[in-house]
């Protein structure tokens, strides 16, 4: 549901019914109208989504978050290569394994609302203590994130999120 004419966008779900009106008017001007009500379960406003692609490798990456409250980012890594230990920190928050994992050729490691998908198999259990309790986000503004996966393409989307 989007309020008005900006970016901004609030998930929402209908409660009721729908209800349609008809104002019989002269043949050219027939107005109706539409009702129902909205509950927004989730108390915040997303803006656009944003989307990078890169090539890993050791490096830090500096992304531009709108909004003004923490989002989660979902992160999509494609690599053959052992992945274990920190695999990405932006600032105090952090994707980190527990235990190795080595992705097959065509399998997509996902990192969603801070768990962690091995081509859609839950696998969160290989998150290390400190991802649990500091779950990789971005905060409001500039952040850097830092790679440390050395080989494969990362995909990263966020939404900025509003209070």
């Amino acid at each position: 549901y989007r309020d008005d004419d900006d970016k901004i966008f609030y998930i929402c779900r209908l409660i009721g019914n729908i209800k349609i009106s008809y104002n019989h008017g002269i043949e050219i001007a027939k107005t109706f109208t539409i009702s129902f009500m909205l509950k927004a379960l989730d108390p915040f406003g997303y803006g656009e989504e944003k989307e990078k692609s890169i090539v890993a490798g050791l490096q830090t990456l500096s992304i531009q978050n709108e909004g003004n409250y923490i989002s989660i980012p979902m992160i999509e890594i494609n690599t053959t290569e052992r992945l274990n230990g920190l695999l990405l920190k932006c600032g105090n928050s952090f994707l980190e394994l527990s235990e190795e994992i080595t992705p097959t050729s065509g399998q997509i490691l996902k990192y969603q609302d801070g768990n962690l998908f091995l081509n859609n198999n839950d696998i969160s259990y290989k998150l290390s203590d400190k991802s649990l309790l500091y779950p990789l986000s971005l905060q409001a503004g500039n952040n850097n994130l830092e790679i440390k996966i050395h080989s494969g393409n990362i995909k990263i989307k966020y939404h900025g999120r509003y209070v």
